[in-house]
């Protein structure tokens, strides 16, 4: 299994934006709107990997060695809000794709993969669906799946349907709540790793054992809310509002969906029921893996997914 930074300069407890650029890994696009990290091979082939929820690009340095050895340069995005990139409050999943193509502009590529886990996943059907874009090709894993209709909603986690009700009905109540979450990431690191590891299957709770995991995730959290989790609060209320057209035209270019099946994160009943609406996708189950084993865990196979996908492009 391969899980770790592969070298010094990579390590995720680096804690200053100086000491990001100082390495030549970092750098801010479009006019410092938007904070990315390079991982993998810089020669490679061009993929954006976004992060879950809450996350940074740093979540990006467990997939470093894998990326390296299939030749994929991975550039990990801050979201807008999240670590050091500028919160976008006026952007929506329907937005999100022109805001990718300026960051694919802005670093000259002109064709690009997605990796999404789990928050980033409706982003990156956003991106999966738009037209005129660069993308080539789109993988999800273990990804929260955007809603379709505001029925849909009843089916949300009881905690994501609460706060939704704060944040039509007092906005200003969630921003506080999630200020004081921030606060409290940044001074206790490992808080929220404690909370999450009591609501995951025991093979995600075998994986946030292992001790690069442990501090490379709980890294990415506290440079993700390193603001005021302005990011957070602008997530729910995307991930709240349906997709105002649906996802039912045919794709152009490959999607492809893989969920454990001990996912208690993002279940994959719910991935499934989404995945069915979809025009020629459909859910690869990987039985006995949860949310974190499975992008970590199964690194090899899934790498291995992705240099598959990137040889059926043209020109490669």
């Amino acid at each position: 299994m391969r899980t770790g930074a592969s070298s010094d300069r990579k390590n995720p407890m680096i804690s200053t934006v100086d000491e990001w650029q100082e390495s030549g890994l970092a750098m801010r696009l479009c006019e410092g709107e938007c904070f990315v990290t390079r991982y993998g091979d810089p020669k490679g082939y061009p993929v954006f990997y976004l992060h879950g929820f809450p996350g940074s690009h740093r979540e990006g340095a467990l997939a470093d060695r894998s990326a390296k050895t299939h030749g994929v340069c991975l550039y990990a995005i801050d979201r807008p809000g999240y670590g050091e990139s500028r919160a976008r409050p006026d952007l929506t999943l329907a937005g999100w794709p022109a805001y990718q193509e300026r960051l694919a502009t802005a670093l000259g590529l002109v064709r690009y993969g997605v990796i999404a886990l789990s928050g980033g996943a409706p982003y990156a059907y956003a991106g999966a669906y738009a037209a005129s874009t660069r993308v080539a090709f789109t993988l999800i894993i273990g990804g929260l799946p955007p809603l379709l209709d505001p029925s849909e909603q009843a089916a949300l986690p009881a905690l994501m349907r609460i706060h939704g009700w704060i944040q039509n009905g007092c906005p200003g109540l969630l921003r506080a709540e999630v200020r004081l979450l921030a606060r409290r990431i940044r001074r206790r690191p490992g808080w929220l790793l404690e909370r999450v590891e009591r609501l995951v299957a025991p093979i995600d709770q075998a994986t946030l054992a292992e001790s690069d995991v442990r501090r490379t995730l709980t890294a990415s959290w506290v440079w993700g809310m390193r603001g005021a989790g302005l990011g957070l609060v602008d997530d729910f209320k995307r991930y709240l509002t349906p997709w105002p057209e649906g996802f039912h035209m045919p794709l152009e270019t490959p999607l492809r969906v893989i969920q454990g099946d001990q996912d208690r994160i993002v279940p994959l009943e719910r991935v499934q029921a989404f995945v069915k609406k979809l025009q020629g996708v459909a859910v690869e189950v990987y039985a006995g893996d949860g949310h974190f084993s499975l992008p970590l865990r199964r690194q090899d196979t899934i790498w291995e997914k992705v240099r598959q996908l990137i040889e059926t492009m043209p020109n490669f």
